[in-house]
């Protein structure tokens, strides 16, 4: 007998829900990547991973478009899209990438450290002494043995045998996106303080 819910109780199930999916699947990516025999946290691997699809152009079109003013053609990310982007959070983030830099993953520079014209390609709106990152092929081997491991992961989990046997199908996966980005959208609305 299925018991009936509340509206309310179906919300704060849904939130409740996906606080336990991160949970596990921090510790499956903490897990795999220690398993790989990586030097490097989660929150490392993030900042590699996030920084190697910035360089591909294929992940964050828009992201790009709106740092350079259409022109989405560059491989440094700016501080503030990685920070927006990051899955595993931002703490500690100048650190991580000194320590990322140091080992030769990645460069960073300053939008004033580049030469005019590449200097104003760069969007108005970024401050002259922002941070741009950018993967070196050092960090792109790490990086793409790393996403290799989050496509095998995700293959596994989302499975059309795995799926059949828990009753959905992949047209069940687009609602789902759809919702995380809504809840993520939310989130960042509400700047990330508990409402009152």
């Amino acid at each position: 007998m299925l018991i009936s819910m509340t509206d309310e109780q179906v919300n704060v199930s849904c939130l409740v829900s996906a606080g336990c999916m991160i949970r596990d699947l921090r510790k499956m990516l903490k897990d795999g990547i220690r398993k790989a025999g990586e030097p490097l946290s989660l929150e490392e691997a993030d900042v590699l991973v996030d920084l190697m699809l910035w360089r591909d152009g294929t992940y964050y079109p828009q992201a790009r478009k709106e740092a350079y003013a259409g022109n989405a053609d560059t491989e440094w990310m700016p501080m503030s899209a990685l920070k927006e982007n990051l899955v595993h959070g931002d703490s500690l983030l100048s650190k991580r990438l000194k320590a990322l830099a140091g080992e030769g993953f990645l460069e960073m520079r300053k939008v004033t450290e580049f030469e005019e014209p590449e200097r104003s390609s760069f969007s108005r709106r970024m401050h002259g002494n922002s941070s741009l990152a950018r993967i070196t092929p050092e960090g792109e081997a790490v990086a793409t043995r790393i996403w290799e491991r989050y496509c095998r992961l995700a293959d596994r989990l989302l499975a059309p045998a795995e799926l059949e046997r828990a009753g959905l199908g992949q047209e069940n996966l687009e609602p789902f996106i759809q919702l995380n980005r809504f809840l993520q959208r939310s989130l960042q609305t509400l700047g990330h303080a508990w409402p009152d």
